[in-house]
């Protein structure tokens, strides 16, 4: 299990904010908002070094299958970057998706036991085989909530924000069906 600690709290002021963060079992990266950079840091956050990249990507996530990196573009949802450990491209790949058509994606993650990308938008949850992108599962449709990003937990579920009158954290399983909700003060 991961674990950070620290005496005083964690305060990230070399970076005026940050969208995405990835972590690749050593090292964790964020991508630096309206910036084309990439911040490497430590599991106790400090520093190690920073990548220059031609895309100022927003989200990010690491797929330990491939080796690489997901990433996605502030300006474009109609595509996704495959990205080497250097951030260098390897591959433009683009998606379509009926349901969020015009909506900026606002999450990504790999998922290493079914090895498929899940990617949120702000009104739906889509899972993809990275190697036939086009051909996805709609996970989650949010009617009138809004979904703040997606991420793979523990292997076997996934977990995202909602939020309409109340904050909500949502746990489900691969497949989309609900296991938890968790209600945010």
């Amino acid at each position: 299990m991961l674990r950070v600690e620290r005496k005083e709290a964690l305060e990230l002021n070399a970076i005026q904010g940050f969208k995405g963060i990835a972590y690749d079992g050593n090292w964790f990266y964020l991508t630096v908002e309206n910036e084309s950079k990439i911040i490497k840091y430590d599991v106790c956050f400090n520093q190690i070094g920073s990548f220059e990249t031609d895309t100022c990507y927003t989200y990010i996530c690491y797929d330990s299958i491939d080796d690489c990196f997901w990433a996605t573009d502030r300006e474009d949802s109609s595509c996704i970057y495959k990205l080497n450990e250097s951030f260098e491209l390897l591959a433009k790949l683009s998606i379509s998706i009926p349901d969020a058509l015009g909506r900026k994606i606002n999450g990504i993650s790999h998922n290493y036991i079914s090895d498929k990308l899940f990617i949120s938008f702000s009104n739906v949850i889509v899972s993809m085989d990275k190697h036939s992108l086009n051909d996805c599962n709609i996970l989650y449709r949010s009617g009138n909530k809004r979904i703040h990003g997606v991420t793979d937990i523990f292997s076997s579920y996934i977990c995202y924000g909602i939020s309409r009158s109340k904050q909500e954290i949502h746990i489900s399983c691969l497949c989309g069906n609900l296991i938890k909700r968790i209600h945010i003060p």
